[in-house]
C-alpha cells in the first residue's frame, strides 16, 4: 500500500482543526504587548503563570454552537473534561473549574450544567463559578 504525502498534507491542512491552530499566531501577534511578563506566552493547551512554587495553570474552551445545542449534556461534560485535559497536558492537576455560558434557554443550560456536575464528579474537580447569561439571544 503505497500513500500519497502530498495528498494527505493537502487533506490534513483542509481540516478546521489545523486552521483553528493556526489562528493561534494571529492571536498572539493581537495581544503581543499585553505578554511582556508572561514567562509561556500563549500555551496552546493552558496558560502557565510563574508563582512561588512552580506555576500556576489555567485553561479555558470554547464551543461551537452547533455541538452545543446539538448535545448541550455532553457538551458541559466535555466543557470540564477538554480543560482537565489541558492542564494536564501542560503537566499539572486541575483544582477547579469555571463556567461561561450564554443563552436564553433555560433547559438547554440545565443539561450543560447537568454534563459539567456528571463530570466533575468523575474528574473530582469542583465547579467553583463562572458567568451565566441567561438573557442572551445566542448560545456561546
Amino acid at each position: 500500500m503505497s500513500i500519497d504525502l502530498k495528498k494527505l498534507l493537502v487533506d490534513v491542512l483542509a481540516k478546521s482543526g489545523v486552521g483553528q491552530k493556526l489562528d493561534i499566531q494571529d492571536v498572539a501577534q493581537s495581544i503581543k504587548g499585553a505578554l511582556a511578563n508572561v514567562d509561556h506566552p500563549n500555551g496552546d493547551d493552558a496558560a502557565a503563570i510563574a508563582n512561588t512554587r512552580g506555576y500556576d495553570l489555567l485553561a479555558g474552551e470554547g464551543f461551537m454552537p452547533e455541538f452545543v445545542n446539538t448535545d448541550p449534556w455532553f457538551a458541559g461534560w466535555c466543557g470540564v473534561m477538554v480543560n482537565v485535559s489541558d492542564i494536564a497536558a501542560m503537566g499539572g492537576r486541575a483544582t477547579a473549574v469555571t463556567n461561561t455560558i450564554w443563552s436564553d434557554d433555560k433547559e438547554l443550560v440545565k443539561q450543560i450544567f447537568n454534563g459539567m456536575s456528571a463530570a466533575s464528579n468523575v474528574f473530582n474537580v469542583p465547579i467553583v463559578g463562572g458567568h451565566t447569561n441567561l438573557q442572551s439571544p445566542t448560545t456561546q
